[in-house]
């Protein structure tokens, strides 16, 4: 009986492990849908250093990560912001 109780514990386990990896998974989507829209209002320079700041704050970000894949990710993910930048007029690097 104390096998069971042992098993059913682990699976809440996982199944809050699985709950809370979709609730961030969703709070993730739904920071970067409201990131777009203040880029979408704002105007070209204050975009451009929007973009610059979050391309930096990625850059950091795969800098401390620990999954190489990850890491690798965000790299080029922020290489493809701080190439849209280039020759959109605003700030200078």
């Amino acid at each position: 009986m104390a096998k069971q109780k042992l098993t059913d514990e682990e699976k809440q386990a996982v199944l809050d492990a699985a709950l809370a990896a979709k609730q961030s998974k969703h709070d993730d989507e739904e920071a970067a849908e409201t990131w777009l829209k203040e880029i979408e209002k704002a105007p070209l320079a204050t975009q451009r250093k929007m973009v610059k700041q979050k391309a930096s704050y990625i850059a950091i970000k795969a800098s401390i990560s620990e999954d190489s894949y990850e890491a690798r990710d965000l790299n080029k993910k922020s290489y493809r912001m701080r190439r849209a930048l280039r020759g959109a007029g605003g700030v200078s690097f």
